[in-house]
């Protein structure tokens, strides 16, 4: 999966939309590929209705890595606050301890688990909002995670559970 994400903002974003966050496109003249695809005069244009802008420009490229402590019976969320179509490659892990877990929107959950020690994956937001991770602590003793993410979001923030 993150070879994927890597894939598509190495190559596939600066051939096909002229974005290039990590300057490569440039040096391998992947942008020029979108610049010459652009429809040059003969009086029209090849936008098609239906293709509609983001309403939001990415962000930078963000990686992120924090820690939190969860007593006995505790919970906590880090959510990422997302337009829709940006996406991250993340990845958890406690230090021994067990934790369940959910994945999830105000609306949706897209994963859980249960007495887990770690998770990873990709994420790409369906809509413009705040996406991720619950944790609760349901053992005997203090559990720390550590949670990673690569990838464009607007900010990561901790929130109380809802």
């Amino acid at each position: 999966m993150l070879a994927a994400v890597i894939i598509v903002v190495v190559f596939v974003m600066p051939a096909e939309y002229g974005i290039d966050p990590t300057g490569i496109g440039k040096l391998t003249g992947l942008t020029s590929l979108k610049a010459d695809a652009e429809p040059k005069g003969h009086g029209g244009s090849l936008q098609d209705a239906s293709v509609q802008p983001l309403t939001q420009p990415l962000t930078q490229l963000q990686t992120n890595q924090g820690s939190i402590t969860l007593q006995p019976g505790e919970s906590t969320e880090v959510k990422a606050e997302m337009v829709a179509l940006q996406g991250f490659v993340y990845s958890w892990k406690t230090d021994g301890g067990l934790v369940d877990y959910d994945i999830h929107s105000k609306d949706e959950s897209y994963s859980q688990g249960y007495g887990q020690a770690s998770d990873q994956g990709v994420f790409v937001a369906p809509t413009d909002g705040q996406f991720g991770w619950w944790w609760q602590n349901k053992g005997q003793a203090p559990v720390t995670i550590t949670l990673t993410t690569n990838g464009f979001y607007n900010r990561l923030v901790r929130t109380e559970p809802q």
